[in-house]
């Protein structure tokens, strides 16, 4: 009898989604948010349009605490 894997992988979810009506302000909260995780377990995102889609999904991948993005 083989022994059996272990899955490792772990999915993160997003714990806080912020919504803000405009990119500025997105860029706004996102940097003031990246402060308050700085040696947490935390990971913000920001996700709005105009900027590289791929880049952005690249960066959902890698897992998100805290969402910042425009509707």
């Amino acid at each position: 009898m083989q022994p059996q894997k272990l899955d490792t992988s772990v999915t993160q979810c997003t714990l806080v989604l912020v919504l803000s009506p405009t990119r500025e302000l997105v860029c706004q909260i996102y940097d003031e948010s990246s402060k308050f995780a700085y040696r947490s377990h935390l990971r913000p995102c920001v996700v709005y349009g105009g900027a590289e889609p791929i880049q952005q999904m690249k960066n959902l991948d890698r897992g998100c605490h805290l969402l910042v993005a425009t509707p």
